[in-house]
């Protein structure tokens, strides 16, 4: 689906903390790299990294570890056993500046390394109003194609969902999109029944 549409680097974020956008990207990361796709998840948090516990992986060495430490980035991906096509690039160590950080040269030679190798990549950025890390990732347009915003049912406001897509609009990044997790279930909405 991405592929087909010259989709290759996904940076996701959400308005506030709480929207349930790490869950939802490690799922699709998930799903994706089961059927076949080689997919690299980057926890582009470097403030509140949360993804290595969904994982059940380490951050003692991750995205922080390349752009601060230059470890090579095949050293600091991890992978696990249930789903062989998915690397995990963790936050690793939080750094004293991490809007520097996203900024650095090191992250776009990250990006442009990662593209050669991976056929999708999922960058798991902090909430936009929360801090200006994703305004800086989403700035990346020759490396990042597109974003997507995630808002929680009844907890994100729809002036803070604007403000979001505002934000990104501010560095011109393409929006994709958004996910809305926890909708209410209606019985009119069923499948066939179920």
């Amino acid at each position: 689906m991405m592929r087909d549409k010259g989709m290759k680097t996904l940076m996701v974020t959400s308005a506030e903390a709480g929207a349930g956008k790490t869950t939802t990207m490690v799922n699709l990361a998930t799903a994706f790299a089961s059927q076949g796709t080689k997919v690299l998840y980057i926890d582009g948090d470097l403030r509140k990294p949360t993804s290595h516990r969904r994982f059940g992986v380490t951050n003692s060495k991750g995205l922080t570890s390349c752009i601060v430490n230059e470890l090579p980035l095949k050293d600091a991906i991890q992978t696990i056993d249930d789903v062989p096509n998915l690397g995990i690039l963790t936050a690793g160590p939080i750094p004293p500046n991490p809007a520097e950080c996203l900024n650095a040269r090191a992250m776009n030679n990250i990006l442009k390394a990662a593209r050669e190798v991976y056929d999708l990549i999922i960058i798991d950025a902090p909430p936009a109003l929360v801090v200006g890390d994703a305004k800086v990732l989403a700035s990346k347009t020759d490396l990042v194609d597109g974003v997507l915003i995630v808002s929680r049912y009844g907890q994100t406001k729809k002036a803070d969902l604007a403000e979001t897509k505002a934000a990104m609009e501010q560095v011109n990044a393409k929006i994709l999109g958004g996910v809305v997790n926890d909708t209410p279930k209606s019985k009119h909405d069923s499948y066939y029944g179920v």
